[in-house]
């Protein structure tokens, strides 16, 4: 498992694209068929980022962390094949 997150003043400038088509390319080379990501529904932009990234829903389930401060109420898995 690993955590993809840019801070809110790199948001907007390709960065997060990049990162995540780094990580797309290292697991198509590790052999992994495909890649899973869960996201906040209220998290519009990253939702925007991963759709035009090809990722399609797959899920969606009451975010309820102990401990964990969130605006959400939904994560949702979101699936693509590489």
């Amino acid at each position: 498992m690993y955590i993809l997150a840019t801070v809110p003043d790199a948001r907007g400038k390709g960065f997060g694209t990049a990162l995540l088509r780094h990580a797309e390319e290292r697991a198509k080379a590790d052999g992994n068929p495909g890649m899973a990501l869960i996201v906040s529904a209220s998290n519009p932009g990253a939702t925007r980022l991963y759709a035009r990234m090809g990722y399609d829903e797959a899920a969606r389930r009451r975010l309820d962390i102990p401990g964990w401060r969130h605006s959400g109420t939904d994560a949702v898995l979101l699936l693509k094949r590489l």
